[in-house]
Order: structure tokens, then sequence, then C-alpha cells
């Protein structure tokens, strides 16, 4: 039974080191999902007083996790976790929200937690088709909202569709700015190869409706939210990045441009 007790522990593994290192599990995972970082700090505190620890320190930005624990008894641990990209998966969130919710009130042990929290990580996100079909559908009624035609709305839901295939294609691990600067390079090139098709009638429309799939707003306001609530380095570094964002949007559209002439301003 002991050895089941145990089984997600680590050879030579403390209470302190186990416990620390299944709240940083949770709170990773939090901020992986799209948690905010006043919510991944205070559930790191939560767990960690939940099962006896006399003091306990976090400091978390969007890219790591720095925590320190120290028991009732003396035992200390201290653990750095690396946080390699983020996303806004709702569905994530909410199941680790729930792991973190039955660690406080008991309902949980730690070994049950470790499994409970292989399990969220298992919830993938939208079908592949899902997303795309959902991205046609937002750059072309976005393009609407700025005053397209039937045919100029259509067309931003096709660049829609194929920027955000693009996207799927490029590998995860590679440079988010980059990856920006292609997308809306390739929005910018799209858009002007319908207009010259007889497809479209305005570039410019079908350009804004598609490029607004691209635009950091989320990001921006969650950095905003940081910012705001206390959180200065993470907000500061989120609103900059967002900022970077915006700049690789502006320049992969940019050099579509000069490539096409300047017929898409």
């Amino acid at each position: 039974m002991e050895q089941e007790r145990n089984s997600h522990r680590f050879e030579g593994e403390s209470d302190a080191d186990f416990l620390l290192r299944t709240a940083l599990d949770v709170a990773a995972l939090t901020l992986r999902s799209g948690g905010e970082i006043h919510r991944v700090e205070e559930t790191i505190r939560r767990i960690c007083s939940a099962f006896g620890a006399d003091h306990t320190e976090v400091f978390a930005i969007h890219s790591q996790i720095i925590a320190s624990v120290r028991m009732k008894d003396g035992a200390y641990s201290s653990q750095v976790r690396r946080i390699y990209e983020t996303d806004n998966r709702f569905a994530r969130l909410d199941a680790v929200n729930r792991i973190s919710r039955a660690l406080c009130f008991g309902k949980l042990t730690l070994e049950e937690a470790q499994e409970e929290i292989a399990r969220a990580k298992g919830i993938t996100p939208y079908p592949a088709w899902m997303i795309l079909i959902a991205s046609a559908c937002g750059a072309g009624g976005l393009s609407f909202l700025f005053g397209a035609g039937i045919r100029d709305a259509l067309c931003a839901a096709l660049v829609g569709f194929l920027v955000t295939l693009l996207g799927r294609l490029i590998p995860k691990n590679g440079n988010a700015f980059l990856e920006m600067v292609l997308r809306s390079f390739a929005i910018g090139v799209l858009s002007r190869a319908l207009v010259m098709v007889g497809a479209g009638l305005d570039a410019g429309k079908i350009i804004i409706g598609a490029i607004m799939l691209l635009v950091p707003g989320v990001s921006f306001g969650n950095a905003m939210r940081d910012l705001l609530g206390g959180d200065t380095l993470s907000g500061t570094l989120g609103i900059v990045r967002s900022i970077l964002l915006a700049a690789s949007i502006a320049f992969g559209l940019f050099v579509a441009t000069a490539m096409t002439g300047g017929a898409v301003l």
C-alpha cells in the first residue's frame, strides 16, 4: 500500500519536495492554459498551506515560476519551473481549477492529484477543422464590420482559412515573431492575388478582416490586467511582447505591400 501511495514520488524525494512539485505542476498547467499570474501564485500558496506548509514564497512571470516552501518540521524545498508556451485553453484551465480546489479542500491526496493532472494535460483543444472554419467565419465577419461587401468578405474568409492552416503547419517551438511576419505576409499577398484575379474588389477590406485574427488583443488585455493588479513585471513584459507581435504583423504586411507595388494600400 505504501509503495502504491508513493508511486508518483521520485526516489529520495521528501514530503516538501513532493508537495511543492505537485503545486508547481498545477500552477504551471494553469499558466500554460491561460491563467492569470496572480492566480498562479495564489494556487501554489493555497495548496502548500492546505498541506501544512509553514511558509511559502512564489514569484511568477509568463515564462517562469520560482517557488519555495518550508514545512512546520523544518523541511525545505525550492524549485523552478520554466514555461515555454502559453495558450488560451479554457476547458483545460477549468479542469486544473477543479484539481486546485479539491486539493485545498482536502478532497484529493497529492498522489491522486498527480493522476488528475496527467488527465488534464491530455485534454485536447478544438479539432483542427473547427478552428479553420471558425477562423474563416471570423475573418469574413470582421471584414463586414469594416465595410466590406459580400465578395470581399468571402475572400477574407478564404484568406483567414488559409493563413490559419499555415499557422498550424508552422512548428510550435519556432519563433513567434517570425511566425507573425510569415502569416501577415501571406495575408497581404493572398489578398492582393484575389483582387488581381477578380475574386475580390478591395484588397484593403480583405486584409483588415483577416489580419484581425493575428492581432494580440487578448495578450495585451491580460498584460494590462496583470499590470493594474500589481504584477508590474509580468504586466510590463506582456505589454512589450504584444507590441513586438503587433510590430511583426505590421512588418510582414509592409513587405507584402512593397512586393505587390503598394497596391494593397
